[in-house]
This record gives C-alpha cells, structure tokens and sequence, in this order.
C-alpha cells in the first residue's frame, strides 16, 4: 500500500472563472510507516 499527500490550488482569471489548477502529490509511505510503528 502507498499513502500519499496532496496539495492542490485553483487558479481563476479576473472574472473569477476558473481556468486551471496546479498542485503536488507526494509519497508519504515511509513517513506513515514510521508513525504506525511508533503506536
């Protein structure tokens, strides 16, 4: 299983139209994998 974290933001012209969206999805498997063993 992979976990992953994702930030995204929706970008608007000057009429408040949405024209496009830009965002980043990163591997957080060995990071999720840590904190369960820590619990």
């Amino acid at each position: 299983m992979r976990w992953a974290k994702t930030y995204g933001e929706v970008l608007s012209d000057a009429a408040g139209k949405p024209t496009r969206m830009v965002g980043v999805v990163m591997d957080n498997s060995s990071r999720q994998a840590a904190e369960d063993q820590s619990r």
